[in-house]
C-alpha cells in the first residue's frame, strides 16, 4: 500500500498538483493578434490549446482585399526577457494548405498579420533570439518635449 499522500506510482499529491499547474500555466494566458485581421487584440488562452490557424480565424481571417497568397504570419513568442519568433513571414495560403506547419500558440505569443514579409527582428541582433533589454537599447528615443503642447 502507498504511503500516505502518494499515488500507486509513487508520485505524491503535492507532485501530482504541482504538475497539473504547470501543465495548466502552458495553456492558459493570453495572446496577441495584430496587423492585417478585422479585430485586432487579446484573446484568451483558457486551459485549451488554439492554433495559428484558430486564431487568426477567430480574429476575421486576413482582410479580403489582401487574399491568402499575400497574407504573411509571423509569431513572436515572449518567454520573460527573451524573444524570438517561431514563425517568420509564412503565408496564409501555405498554412491552409499544409505547406506550412500550424504551431499551438502559447501563452503572451504575439501574432502578425501583414501584406508583404516583414522583418522580423532588428538587423543588430547577433542571433534570432535577443533581448528585451537589447531591443529597447537600439529603439531610436525621442525627447518628451516633442510631446508638448504649445499655444500658438
Amino acid at each position: 500500500m502507498p504511503a500516505r499522500g502518494a499515488s500507486a506510482r509513487g508520485v505524491d499529491s503535492a507532485e501530482m498538483e504541482a504538475r497539473l499547474v504547470e501543465k495548466r500555466s502552458e495553456t492558459t494566458g493570453e495572446y496577441y493578434i495584430m496587423g492585417r485581421v478585422p479585430r485586432v487584440g487579446v484573446y484568451s488562452l483558457t486551459n485549451r490549446k488554439i492554433t495559428m490557424k484558430q486564431a487568426i480565424v477567430s480574429a476575421g481571417g486576413p482582410e479580403k482585399e489582401l487574399g491568402d497568397s499575400r497574407t504573411y504570419i509571423s509569431v513572436l513568442r515572449r518567454n520573460g526577457e527573451q524573444e524570438n519568433y517561431v514563425v517568420e513571414n509564412a503565408r496564409f495560403s501555405d498554412l491552409l494548405d499544409g505547406t506550412q506547419k500550424d504551431i499551438y500558440l502559447k501563452p503572451n505569443d504575439i501574432v502578425r498579420v501583414t501584406e508583404a514579409p516583414m522583418q522580423t527582428h532588428p538587423a543588430t541582433a547577433p542571433s534570432r533570439t535577443y533581448s528585451m533589454a537589447k531591443a529597447r537599447a537600439i529603439r531610436p528615443r525621442v525627447a518628451p518635449s516633442a510631446f508638448r503642447m504649445t499655444d500658438s
